[in-house]
Protein backbone atom coordinates (compact mmCIF):
# COMPACT_ATOMS: atom_id res chain seq x y z
CA UNK A 1 0.00 0.00 0.00
CA UNK A 2 1.37 3.61 -1.00
CA UNK A 3 -1.18 6.40 -0.18
CA UNK A 4 -0.51 10.22 -0.71
CA UNK A 5 -1.69 11.58 2.96
CA UNK A 6 -2.27 15.14 1.71
CA UNK A 7 -5.27 13.95 -0.58
CA UNK A 8 -7.30 14.23 2.75
CA UNK A 9 -5.51 17.71 3.07
CA UNK A 10 -2.65 16.63 5.60
CA UNK A 11 0.21 17.34 5.02
CA UNK A 12 4.18 18.71 6.98
CA UNK A 13 2.28 20.94 9.51
CA UNK A 14 -0.46 18.00 10.72
CA UNK A 15 1.72 15.16 10.00
CA UNK A 16 3.99 13.93 12.64
CA UNK A 17 6.69 11.24 12.07
CA UNK A 18 5.17 8.85 14.15
CA UNK A 19 3.90 5.82 12.81
CA UNK A 20 2.55 2.19 13.82
CA UNK A 21 1.13 -1.13 12.72
CA UNK A 22 -1.93 -2.72 14.04
CA UNK A 23 -2.06 -6.24 12.87
CA UNK A 24 -5.23 -7.05 14.40
CA UNK A 25 -7.13 -4.31 12.43
CA UNK A 26 -4.44 -4.64 9.39
CA UNK A 27 -4.31 -0.39 9.78
CA UNK A 28 -1.34 2.36 9.89
CA UNK A 29 -1.63 4.34 12.60
CA UNK A 30 -0.02 7.72 11.48
CA UNK A 31 0.56 10.87 14.06
CA UNK A 32 -1.49 14.37 13.70
CA UNK A 33 -1.08 17.55 15.63
CA UNK A 34 -3.25 20.32 16.09
CA UNK A 35 -5.18 18.71 17.49
CA UNK A 36 -3.29 15.82 18.77
CA UNK A 37 -5.07 12.88 16.82
CA UNK A 38 -4.03 9.29 15.42
CA UNK A 39 -5.30 8.37 11.54
CA UNK A 40 -5.94 5.29 10.91
CA UNK A 41 -5.44 3.98 7.45
CA UNK A 42 -6.41 0.75 5.84
CA UNK A 43 -5.00 -1.84 3.64
CA UNK A 44 -6.18 0.20 0.69
CA UNK A 45 -4.53 3.82 1.79
CA UNK A 46 -8.20 4.87 2.65
CA UNK A 47 -8.38 7.03 6.42
CA UNK A 48 -10.85 5.06 7.52
CA UNK A 49 -11.01 6.48 11.20
CA UNK A 50 -9.20 8.56 13.74
CA UNK A 51 -8.50 8.35 17.80
CA UNK A 52 -8.61 11.66 19.92
CA UNK A 53 -5.78 12.48 21.48
CA UNK A 54 -6.74 15.80 23.19
CA UNK A 55 -6.74 14.52 26.69
CA UNK A 56 -2.87 13.37 26.92
CA UNK A 57 -0.97 16.00 24.07
CA UNK A 58 -3.19 18.37 23.16
CA UNK A 59 -0.79 19.95 20.51
CA UNK A 60 1.55 17.39 19.30
CA UNK A 61 2.37 13.70 19.21
CA UNK A 62 6.05 12.32 18.25
CA UNK A 63 5.93 8.58 18.86
CA UNK A 64 2.98 6.24 18.88
CA UNK A 65 3.39 2.93 19.25
CA UNK A 66 0.50 0.14 19.27
CA UNK A 67 0.30 -2.34 21.86
CA UNK A 68 -1.88 -5.53 20.12
CA UNK A 69 -2.39 -7.96 22.82
CA UNK A 70 -4.28 -4.83 25.26
CA UNK A 71 -5.33 -2.63 22.32
CA UNK A 72 -3.81 0.17 23.56
CA UNK A 73 -1.26 2.95 22.09
CA UNK A 74 1.60 4.62 23.86
CA UNK A 75 2.61 7.85 22.87
CA UNK A 76 5.43 9.74 23.41
CA UNK A 77 3.31 13.56 23.36
CA UNK A 78 6.46 15.62 23.36
CA UNK A 79 6.29 19.19 25.08
CA UNK A 80 8.51 19.78 28.30
CA UNK A 81 5.50 18.82 30.69
CA UNK A 82 5.69 15.37 28.85
CA UNK A 83 9.94 15.27 29.17
CA UNK A 84 10.64 11.85 29.70
CA UNK A 85 7.00 10.42 29.71
CA UNK A 86 4.91 7.30 27.17
CA UNK A 87 1.54 7.95 28.45
CA UNK A 88 -0.48 5.11 27.52
CA UNK A 89 -4.65 5.25 26.10
CA UNK A 90 -6.71 2.72 25.10
CA UNK A 91 -7.98 2.57 21.52
CA UNK A 92 -10.32 5.34 22.05
CA UNK A 93 -7.38 7.92 22.98
CA UNK A 94 -9.03 7.22 26.90
CA UNK A 95 -5.81 7.61 29.24
CA UNK A 96 -5.14 4.75 31.35
CA UNK A 97 -1.61 5.98 32.78
CA UNK A 98 1.37 7.49 32.32
CA UNK A 99 5.18 5.50 32.36
CA UNK A 100 7.80 7.85 33.56
CA UNK A 101 11.45 7.59 32.09
CA UNK A 102 13.08 10.57 34.10
CA UNK A 103 14.17 8.99 36.99
CA UNK A 104 16.62 7.10 33.98
CA UNK A 105 17.60 10.59 32.83
CA UNK A 106 15.66 10.48 29.87
CA UNK A 107 13.99 13.46 28.16
CA UNK A 108 13.57 13.07 25.07
CA UNK A 109 13.80 9.78 23.27
CA UNK A 110 12.96 7.26 20.66
CA UNK A 111 11.04 4.16 21.10
CA UNK A 112 9.76 0.98 20.00
CA UNK A 113 7.23 -1.66 21.54
CA UNK A 114 8.35 -5.43 21.41
CA UNK A 115 8.39 -9.13 23.57
CA UNK A 116 4.32 -8.81 24.02
CA UNK A 117 4.83 -12.04 26.13
CA UNK A 118 6.01 -10.24 28.97
CA UNK A 119 4.38 -10.64 32.23
CA UNK A 120 4.14 -6.94 32.19
CA UNK A 121 2.78 -6.66 29.12
CA UNK A 122 5.54 -5.95 26.98
CA UNK A 123 8.63 -4.17 26.65
CA UNK A 124 9.90 -0.75 25.83
CA UNK A 125 13.61 -0.42 23.57
CA UNK A 126 14.30 3.35 24.40
CA UNK A 127 16.75 5.27 22.61
CA UNK A 128 17.28 8.76 25.00
CA UNK A 129 18.74 11.23 22.16
CA UNK A 130 20.23 13.15 25.34
CA UNK A 131 22.96 9.88 26.26
CA UNK A 132 23.87 7.27 24.58
CA UNK A 133 22.26 4.39 26.90
CA UNK A 134 19.57 2.39 25.23
CA UNK A 135 17.36 1.07 28.11
CA UNK A 136 15.15 -1.88 27.99
CA UNK A 137 12.09 -1.26 30.53
CA UNK A 138 8.61 -3.21 30.58
CA UNK A 139 5.53 -1.73 30.79
CA UNK A 140 5.42 -1.41 34.10
CA UNK A 141 8.85 1.30 33.97
CA UNK A 142 11.38 -1.00 35.40
CA UNK A 143 14.43 -1.22 33.97
CA UNK A 144 15.56 -4.72 32.61
CA UNK A 145 18.93 -3.51 31.25
CA UNK A 146 20.86 -1.35 29.15
CA UNK A 147 23.55 -0.53 26.86
CA UNK A 148 26.01 1.83 25.46
CA UNK A 149 24.44 1.89 21.35
CA UNK A 150 26.87 4.52 20.54
CA UNK A 151 30.03 1.60 21.53
CA UNK A 152 27.65 -1.41 20.13
CA UNK A 153 27.07 0.47 16.59
CA UNK A 154 30.44 2.39 16.73
CA UNK A 155 28.14 5.68 15.72
CA UNK A 156 30.29 8.85 14.93
CA UNK A 157 29.69 11.87 17.10
CA UNK A 158 26.27 13.65 16.80
CA UNK A 159 24.17 11.03 15.94
CA UNK A 160 20.99 11.15 17.41
CA UNK A 161 18.26 8.26 17.01
CA UNK A 162 15.03 9.51 15.48
CA UNK A 163 12.61 6.17 15.14
CA UNK A 164 12.96 2.95 16.33
CA UNK A 165 11.32 -0.44 15.37
CA UNK A 166 11.00 -4.25 15.80
CA UNK A 167 11.11 -6.20 12.74
CA UNK A 168 8.50 -8.69 12.82
CA UNK A 169 8.87 -10.64 9.49
CA UNK A 170 11.07 -10.99 6.58
CA UNK A 171 14.01 -12.17 7.19
CA UNK A 172 15.14 -11.20 10.89
CA UNK A 173 12.40 -11.07 12.69
CA UNK A 174 12.84 -9.58 15.93
CA UNK A 175 15.76 -7.46 15.23
CA UNK A 176 15.26 -3.98 15.33
CA UNK A 177 15.72 -1.25 12.58
CA UNK A 178 17.18 2.35 14.01
CA UNK A 179 17.46 5.81 12.29
CA UNK A 180 19.74 8.87 12.89
CA UNK A 181 19.14 12.25 12.85
CA UNK A 182 20.46 12.43 8.73
CA UNK A 183 18.09 9.84 7.89
CA UNK A 184 21.05 8.77 5.72
CA UNK A 185 20.96 5.64 7.04
CA UNK A 186 19.33 2.68 8.97
CA UNK A 187 21.37 0.26 11.84
CA UNK A 188 19.90 -3.44 12.09
CA UNK A 189 20.68 -4.85 15.07
CA UNK A 190 19.46 -7.57 17.15
CA UNK A 191 19.36 -6.86 21.32
CA UNK A 192 22.92 -7.89 23.12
Amino acid sequence: MITDLTKDGYGFPRLRSGLTYLPDEHRIGVAARNPAEVFLYGHGGTLEGTVALAGIAPRNPLIIQYIPGKQQFAIWPGGDENSGMIKIVDRTGAFIRSIDLSSYGVSDFSFAYFAPSDPSGGKFLVFPVSYHMALVVDLNGHLLSSFDYYAAFDLPGGYNPFGVTQITSGPGPGAFALGGNDASEIIIFSLP
